[in-house]
């Protein structure tokens, strides 16, 4: 969906005109592309038997199933070890880090003529470092969103089930609110998650928003592999790091591919956003990954500053398909952008009906990335936190369609660390309110709202 949060004006091209259909009725269930659309995927109205579009596409058998091409089945040969670093923690719950020492005398040797040189003692063991990767993956917990049972019969704006693995985390200064929006046929979709490495100076924080039939696994799947990913990277807290992560998002890619193509999960149509940030302690920075509309922002607040005095700071963009650079992309692909008439320039493949996405970046969405150009790389970026960095805000845009990130931040600066949780809560109700208002109570998006705040003195002092 659009989003509000901008807080200049931003040039947006020129509606693209709708191409003519190729093909007959037998290739293609024809579709009007204009008319009044909400959600990422623009909805069609069904045409004889057929339920949605049913159409034969490259990398798409008759039946609608995947067909892997060659490139993809080796990302996938490469990822289909990849260990879930939960059941890797429970695995290894029982087994204790230090290193034995020696502890008994040797005895004193008398050399004499024709005597053999004692054997040396053997050397001690040096203690596991802290930094040490199996010590990393022993030491991780993590809180997040769990797909809620009842998916879509859950009440409106009813918080998501919470799950969390490994020893407790601190959430002092942490806050977090994941509400179903207002769609009867839907489940929540959007997932979030919360994940530290005890003794080691690192959390992350994960915001992901699902869209299509299937957005709510896609979200899930992601929001669970991902942290696994990274934290078994060795090139986490290394000048590699940014390129690590474009590439953790192509192999979380593949491994979606994969689980499509084996029937776990469908992807065909159905994806998320990301936006993850990696927090370093021990250095004072953030790194940020992101693909899509969902989006996260510093509020810079002086100690002592009234609330109203905060300044945001946006650290992802949006990835829409009418930014110039996203548009060129997608058209140098073979695909095409148009507007849907109502507030959405929307990616198709080229001559088709679909996907009809509503952002240029995704993960998931397999057909979009094999045939609109759409891309599942993400925009990564560093920034070092400075003295007046006061909080951050990870949402997905059912806070960001109707707020921008000055009043988001404005808003969250009128809590304190202690009172995080309230701040997530109050935020997501503010922005329900304001899609009530905005759109006459006819439909409200999921929210989700990660409130950090950065100054956390008890916090930094436990990492």
């Amino acid at each position: 969906m659009g989003c509000g949060r901008s807080t200049a004006p931003v040039a947006t091209a020129a509606p693209v005109s709708a191409p003519a259909l190729s093909g007959s009725l037998e290739e293609a269930v024809p579709c009007e592309r204009s008319g009044a659309a909400t959600g990422s995927y623009r909805r069609y109205l069904t045409v004889g038997p057929a339920q949605g579009l049913v159409t034969v596409s490259p990398g798409v058998d008759e039946s609608g199933e995947l067909q892997e091409d060659e490139e993809d089945e080796k990302e996938g040969e490469n990822n289909e070890g990849a260990a879930d670093v939960v059941d890797e923690v429970r695995g290894l719950a029982g087994i204790v880090g230090r290193q034995e020492s020696e502890s008994e005398e040797e005895d004193h040797v008398v050399m004499t003529e024709g005597t053999a040189a004692p054997v040396p003692p053997p050397a001690l063991k040096k203690e596991t470092p802290v930094d040490d990767m199996d010590s990393w993956l022993r030491r991780t917990s993590w809180i997040g969103s769990d797909t809620d049972k009842a998916l879509e019969q859950i009440p409106a704006f009813d918080e998501k089930e919470v799950q969390q693995v490994g020893e407790p985390i601190c959430m002092m200064g942490i806050g977090y609110s994941c509400r179903k929006g207002l769609k009867a046929e839907s489940p929540n979709q959007d997932s979030w998650f919360v994940v530290e490495i005890q003794g080691a100076g690192l959390s992350l924080y994960g915001v992901f928003d699902g869209h299509g039939s299937k957005g709510h696994d896609v979200s899930n799947f992601v929001k669970k592999h991902l942290p696994d990913l990274i934290v078994k990277d060795r090139r986490l807290r290394t000048p590699e790091m940014p390129t690590m992560l474009k590439q953790i998002f192509k192999t979380a890619q593949s491994m979606i591919q994969n689980a499509t193509a084996g029937k776990t999960m469908e992807a065909l149509s159905s994806g998320t956003t990301a936006t993850l940030v990696v927090h370093d302690h021990r250095e004072n920075k953030l790194t940020m990954a992101h693909v899509g509309d969902s989006g996260c922002c510093l509020g810079r607040l002086a100690p002592g500053a009234e609330p109203a005095d905060a300044e945001a700071v946006p650290l992802t963009k949006d990835h829409k398909p009418d930014e110039p650079l996203e548009r060129h992309r997608i058209l140098a692909s073979g695909g095409e952008v148009e507007f849907d008439g109502y507030a959405s320039y929307r990616v198709y493949a080229k001559g088709k009906n679909y996907p009809g996405l509503n952002m240029s970046r995704a993960l998931g969405d397999i057909r979009a990335i094999k045939e609109a150009g759409v891309s599942c790389e993400p925009d990564v970026s560093e920034r070092i936190i400075e003295p007046e960095d006061h909080v951050l805000l990870l949402c997905s845009d059912g806070v960001w369609e109707f707020m921008n990130y000055n009043e988001a931040v404005t808003f969250a600066c009128k809590f304190s660390p202690a009172q995080a949780m309230a701040a997530a809560d109050q935020l997501a109700q503010e922005a329900w309110r304001r899609w009530i208002v905005e759109e006459n109570g006819s439909v409200v998006d999921d929210i989700t709202a990660l409130v950090i705040f950065l100054r956390r003195e008890v916090v930094n002092a436990q990492l």
